[in-house]
């Protein structure tokens, strides 16, 4: 199924580090019976001039670093899709388990689910972890930016960078934008931060934020609150909706799990199916 349909109104919801922080501008939106734009909806927004460019956001998409199970190597996710950390009880706990250095744990099912899902369908979500040190944390030009693994990731595709880089440009009278991120390799599980659009031509393409610190979250009306479904995307765009059985899934994954790891990522994947 193919639709085009402009942005809903966008509306957004506040809490200072001191009076409820991110976990509780997320409740204040999903409360209001709004759903929080993750990073690429977000920028589609500021694009299309739902949202100001003179005013961060938080989004509940992530930045997910650890050892895939099976796997020698740590990997970095960029991820645009509900997790616990897209949840108000999901940060709390997380703050409440102990955050490292700013980020959150992020249980190893979770992220071995993660990492399986971008693997088979959006391998440019991925930056090896090494890789990723060797880019520079901080405002690089906007023509580097326009092939930078980050900013691709964080945007969810070239075709939106594309948009989003001249749109920058222009907001700010520049030719560079800030893209961030931190070291969070840690050996006891994976860590995750959530993804936030900064301000200014330093500010940019946030992935090094505290969960700890104020929360800006933007959303729409939830389609339930409407009583009808209703897409968010780029009205210049169009957008192929697949829906694909739970089996065929997970033979489609079946190459990119451990051995050891599948029955764990079954598990998980059959929750998400359940009606």
């Amino acid at each position: 199924m193919t639709m085009t349909t402009p942005m809903q109104e966008v509306k957004v919801f506040y809490r200072a580090h001191n009076k409820g922080s991110n976990e509780g501008a997320l409740q204040d939106c999903q409360t209001a019976g709004y759903q929080a734009l993750f990073m690429p909806q977000a920028a589609d927004a500021r694009i299309e001039g739902k949202l100001p460019w003179n005013q961060w956001v938080t989004t509940p998409s992530i930045r997910a670093t650890g050892i895939p199970t099976g796997e020698q190597e740590a990997f970095t996710i960029y991820w645009h899709q509900p997790t616990a950390f897209a949840t108000p009880e999901g940060i709390t706990a997380a703050k409440t388990k102990g955050l490292v250095n700013g980020a959150g744990r992020l249980d190893q099912t979770a992220f071995d689910t993660i990492y399986s899902f971008a693997a088979a369908q959006n391998p440019h979500l991925i930056i090896p972890h090494r890789k990723l040190l060797e880019l520079t944390s901080g405002p690089i030009t906007l023509k580097a930016a326009a092939t930078d693994s980050r900013v691709i990731a964080m945007l969810d595709g070239q075709e939106r960078v594309a948009r989003y880089l001249p749109a920058h440009a222009q907001a700010y009278s520049t030719k560079t934008i800030g893209v961030w991120h931190s070291d969070d390799l840690n050996h006891e599980s994976p860590l995750a931060r959530l993804l936030f659009l900064g301000y200014l031509d330093s500010g940019g393409l946030f992935g090094n934020g505290f969960l700890s610190f104020n929360g800006r979250f933007a959303g729409v009306r939830n389609a339930s609150a409407e009583g009808a479904t209703q897409k968010i995307a780029a009205p210049t765009t169009t957008q192929t909706i697949v829906n694909p059985t739970l089996e065929t899934l997970l033979e489609t994954l079946q190459p990119f799990i451990a051995p050891n790891s599948r029955e764990a990522v079954e598990a998980e994947l059959r929750k998400l199916y359940q009606p």
